[in-house]
């Protein structure tokens, strides 16, 4: 093949491939991740991922259940816990299911169990990432 054909083949699937990502992007960010029964967000997603990113593995799995029930303990609000955009997410599911949430997220592979707490995987750090993007961009 003559070279010049060569680049405007792999200019036309370079253009391909970009399009297919912005429609996979727009699709991830406009329809809600469903966990269990309830419909998350882009904006709750951010909010819950970057939770994961900065608390990583400070803290037990107990603390995340209770920060995204809304449950305001003398360790929390020591912490200072209380105040991340994150707290009381969940305050209207059971505590059980809010396990099960996490569960969920860890079978979608977007965060580890760690011995203490969670962290993002690659995967999960990459979502967090576009989701914080695009709420930069409204």
């Amino acid at each position: 093949m003559d070279p010049n054909e060569v680049e405007k083949k792999l200019t036309e699937i370079s253009a391909k491939i970009e399009n297919e990502l912005h429609k996979q992007r727009q699709d991830l960010l406009s329809t809600p991740l469903k966990i269990g029964q309830i419909p998350f967000d882009s904006n709750q997603m951010l909010r819950l991922l970057t939770l994961i990113d900065t608390l990583k593995n400070t803290e037990t799995q107990q603390s995340y259940v209770q920060i995204l029930e809304g449950v305001s303990t003398n360790s929390i609000r020591q912490k200072e816990l209380d105040k991340i955009p994150a707290f009381g997410l969940l305050n209207s599911v059971k505590r059980k299911r809010i396990v099960t949430y996490l569960q969920e997220l860890q079978n979608y592979q977007l965060l580890k169990k760690e011995k203490k707490g969670f962290s993002l995987t690659p995967k999960g750090e990459a979502i967090r990432r576009l989701f914080e993007e695009e709420s930069r961009r409204i």
